[in-house]
């Protein structure tokens, strides 16, 4: 439990949350394949200053796949996942992915991926006492993705291609009366490319080690209800379309300096 108190400006918060969770993974090993099995399973009970009253939420899944790994030079996978609520199963998640290593030092390497994958609206988008919304359908997304990566020891430089169309993303935004409340639109695009770049230097007692990621995500209403027209092909509030996030770390023995930067 934690209780916050602040009298001068007026607040007194409390939270007291309640969980267990059942995570379970068993691989085999054969000449051609590696066989996965997953289970998971989380229950929440949560009460607090935002709900009326104390609410609880099942979540479980089962994971089921396949991987060869026969040969050296790349790799494929695939995988199922059956998604398990208190009020919904979904019995077909399915997700592929592949690796393909270009160079024999493994240095250069293209991976293509494709998959489907749920997100259920958690406790607060459900219940919260001001805004919450309980009738929040689960985001059901469907994702192809691209790239080409290059390692080696002290230098890491890739890109990834991405398109994913999201049915009932769900989208915090004030309503009419300028309440903040969670919603399902009808189906968003999002694609763009994420750029990443990793360097690290060592001579003797000095470490310097630069980290970026930048990425260009454009994320529009693909479908929109009946009257909403006019929304189609814009930009979501609050997804920016360029993000990019830096970090320059240098260390000299037991002393080190640390640099963030972000837009």
């Amino acid at each position: 439990s934690i209780l916050y108190v602040n009298p001068l400006s007026k607040i007194n918060s409390f939270a007291n949350t309640k969980s267990a969770q059942i995570n379970s993974e068993f691989h085999h090993y054969s000449n051609w394949f590696r066989s996965d099995f997953s289970l998971y399973s989380e229950y929440s009970s949560n009460k607090n200053y935002g709900y009326l009253d104390r609410k609880k939420q099942l979540h479980s899944w089962v994971a089921i796949g396949l991987r060869l790994i026969k040969y050296s030079k790349f790799s494929i996978s695939v995988l199922n996942r059956i998604d398990v609520s208190e009020n919904s199963i979904i019995p077909f998640i399915p997700s592929f992915s592949s690796l393909f290593f270009v160079t024999k030092n493994k240095k250069l390497s293209i991976n293509l991926n494709a998959s489907r994958n749920i997100q259920r609206p958690s406790l607060n988008d459900r219940y919260w006492s001001v805004g919450g919304n309980p009738d929040l359908n689960y985001e059901d997304s469907k994702a192809v993705e691209t790239g080409l990566q290059y390692n080696s020891k002290s230098f890491e430089v890739g890109f990834v291609l991405y398109n994913r169309i999201i049915d009932n993303w769900i989208l915090w935004a004030p309503n009419q009366l300028g309440i903040w409340t969670p919603q399902n639109l009808k189906a968003v695009q999002s694609k763009g490319i994420e750029l990443k770049l990793n360097l690290e230097h060592k001579v003797k007692k000095l470490n310097i080690s630069l980290n970026t990621i930048s990425s260009i995500n454009s994320s529009t209403n693909y479908e929109v209800v009946e009257g909403n027209e006019n929304q189609i092909g814009k930009q979501l509030i609050y997804i920016p379309l360029i993000n990019s996030k830096s970090n320059l770390a240098i260390k000299y023995g037991n002393a080190g300096f640390r640099y963030n930067y972000q837009f």
